[in-house]
């Protein structure tokens, strides 16, 4: 899709971007951070120092100027600091909260491989409903590679759910292949993922 305006975003745009991400994946952010999963992402979003700190956020502006897409970018090596930053951003919901928030963070570590330290990785990409379809996420997409190459990363990663056939064959068209697969705990209600690569300066 040609003439997508593609941004980093600000904190400005955390009334736009924040339900995105919480679109994203309702489930999984459910399954870690209970009822109180928007005030921590909001949270953690204005303060910038976590995995969903604007900073790391990419956004794709329609022709009107609004937003209309969103992407988690960050460097494969920063994950465990984002990642524990994050769970910092849980400490506004009070000591039980975030005991309880730290427990099933941990019941789900097998859910969270960390990413190769020469990678981009990306998450949370969401389209709004109404502009879904119209090319939005492949640009975003193509925009992160491009930025990996920029930066001098060899790859781009991300997870796909395993019930998310769409999502995975969109990827694969785009050049991305499966490197590896994570089942759901037992007996939870989450999907698994299979975690996807592509090299940085394929175009």
């Amino acid at each position: 899709m040609s003439g997508v305006h593609i941004r980093p975003a600000t904190a400005a745009d955390v009334d736009a971007v924040v339900p995105l991400m919480l679109g994203s994946s309702p489930e999984l952010l459910a399954a870690t951070f209970g009822d109180s999963a928007s005030v921590v992402v909001r949270r953690d979003f204005l303060q910038g120092k976590g995995v969903f700190g604007h900073p790391y956020q990419l956004v794709a502006l329609s022709g009107d100027g609004q937003v209309v897409a969103t992407l988690t970018a960050y460097r494969g090596r920063d994950y465990r600091r984002l990642s524990l930053h994050t769970l910092r951003s849980a400490a506004v919901l009070g000591p039980r909260a975030l005991a309880r928030a730290v427990r099933r963070t941990a019941g789900l570590a097998r859910l969270f491989a960390p990413p190769g330290p020469d990678s981009l990785f990306l998450a949370n990409l969401c389209v709004t409903p109404e502009t879904r379809g119209r090319g939005y996420g492949a640009a975003m997409m193509e925009h992160a590679r491009a930025l990996a190459a920029a930066r001098g990363l060899a790859a781009v990663e991300l997870d796909v759910s395993y019930t998310n056939p769409r999502a995975q064959h969109l990827y694969e068209r785009l050049g991305w292949v499966v490197t590896g697969e994570r089942p759901a705990p037992a007996g939870s209600a989450l999907d698994g993922f299979r975690r996807m690569r592509r090299p940085a300066g394929a175009a």
